[in-house]
């Protein structure tokens, strides 16, 4: 029982180590000393007690040897205790011992035995408790620090998986940043060129057909086909418009969303037959342009889901200013989106297709948020913007074409 263990509160009582483990005769030689200090205490109060008690001061040292020394110097101690209190205490300088002083020996040996085998049994399941309590202890460390290994790592991982995700917002933005430049280049290009083409192939046909009709007199069914070719190409000028404008309507950059909402609408209710009711505010807010754009591609997005996916032939826009928040909501009456679907949109954003997505991250990228519902019949979806309002822009003067896209639509 040498190593050295700590001790806990609750055993420190019974000294579960001993008093100097590792020096044998050190621990003899102060039970050597704590014998003499108690027969010398029993001498001092000899005059007192006289024959009473003799063994009284001796069963102190045995106890404390006992409890901090061994067995070993305890079992000394009672036995030098034993002699010295017989020969100055019990016999008091006679030479014989009377049954009274041995049964005085006989009761101390016996309670000095108990004392010895009682204090040791103690110290032996204490120092079992110890040893318990301090592999109990290892195992819990131990364990710590697997788990503080682990959060680390789990930290670690948390840490670059927002790295990963932030990086994959910004890219998701950057590549809608890039759609709307893209989108925005091709309307301009439709406009400027093939609009301006086939308005030119327009002028260069009516003319082909007057001079037709100057050299000769038609046949109704050369008419026919120059008016024929005519349609067609109004027809082809009026598509490259409507492309033009929905890629990216010019009005949108001068007179804001409201506008380019009624305008896109309209054209829709017309193009698929479904009705759509619409609230706007009546004070017409112009917001920055990037919330302009951002609010248009989720009207865009949503009406377009309602015609490919919802079934429904009705379906409501509205735009509130609530406080500080700028709220688009879109309804449809048509088969909905499942709750198992909206629970999946919300924390994992899957299960919902390219288009809300790339809404999601439209409007975060504003630091708002997207809402999707199931009000009973149908969808809801709910997009709250923080309000950011722009110096409205004088509307330029737009000259009246004599030629061009412009002027044949």
């Amino acid at each position: 029982m040498a190593a050295e263990l700590p001790q806990s509160g609750s055993t420190a009582l019974f000294a579960p180590e001993l008093f100097l483990a590792n020096q044998r005769a050190a621990r003899y030689g102060l039970a050597l000393g704590l014998t003499t200090v108690a027969l010398l205490v029993r001498w001092l109060i000899n005059p007192v007690l006289g024959d009473l008690g003799p063994f009284l001061s001796v069963y102190a040292a045995v106890t404390l040897a006992a409890v901090y020394l061994g067995a070993g110097p305890a079992t000394l101690t009672a036995l030098i205790g034993l002699l010295g209190s017989g020969r100055w205490f019990l016999l008091q300088g006679q030479l014989k011992l009377e049954r009274s002083d041995l049964a005085y020996s006989a009761g101390f040996l016996l309670v000095s035995g108990i004392i010895i085998l009682l204090a040791e049994r103690s110290r032996r399941a204490l120092l079992q408790v110890e040893a318990a309590r301090q592999t109990l202890e290892e195992k819990v460390d131990e364990r710590t620090r697997e788990l503080q290994v682990a959060l680390a790592n789990l930290q670690a991982e948390i840490k670059v998986r927002a790295e990963a995700e932030e990086a994959r917002r910004r890219i998701s933005a950057r590549m809608l940043n890039i759609q709307d430049e893209e989108r925005r280049r091709i309307a301009r290009e439709l406009h400027d060129s093939i609009g301006q083409t086939l308005a030119a192939l327009k002028m260069t046909i009516s003319t082909l057909s007057k001079m037709t009709s100057a050299a000769a007199q038609p046949s109704p069914a050369i008419s026919k086909c120059w008016d024929d070719v005519n349609a067609l190409i109004d027809e082809a000028i009026r598509e490259t418009r409507t492309i033009s404008h929905l890629l990216h309507p010019p009005m949108l950059d001068e007179l804001g969303f409201a506008a380019s909402a009624s305008w896109y609408i309209t054209g829709f209710a017309r193009r698929s037959g479904i009705e759509v009711n619409v609230e706007l505010p009546e004070e017409q807010l112009r917001f920055t342009e990037s919330m302009d754009l951002t609010l248009f591609r989720v009207l865009q997005e949503c009406l377009t889901n309602i015609l490919r996916h919802s079934g429904s032939k009705k379906a409501e826009v509205r735009l509130d200013i609530a406080g500080q928040e700028v709220v688009l909501s879109v309804r449809d009456y048509g088969k909905g989106m499942s709750r198992d679907q909206i629970q999946k949109f919300v924390t994992s954003g899957t299960d919902v297709g390219v288009g809300l997505g790339g809404m999601r991250e439209r409007v975060r990228d504003l630091g708002g948020k997207i809402e999707l519902q199931n009000p009973g019949t149908g969808t809801t979806v709910k997009v709250t913007l923080p309000l950011v309002t722009a110096t409205p822009k004088a509307p330029e003067r737009i000259k009246t074409p004599t030629s061009g896209l412009a002027a044949q639509a």
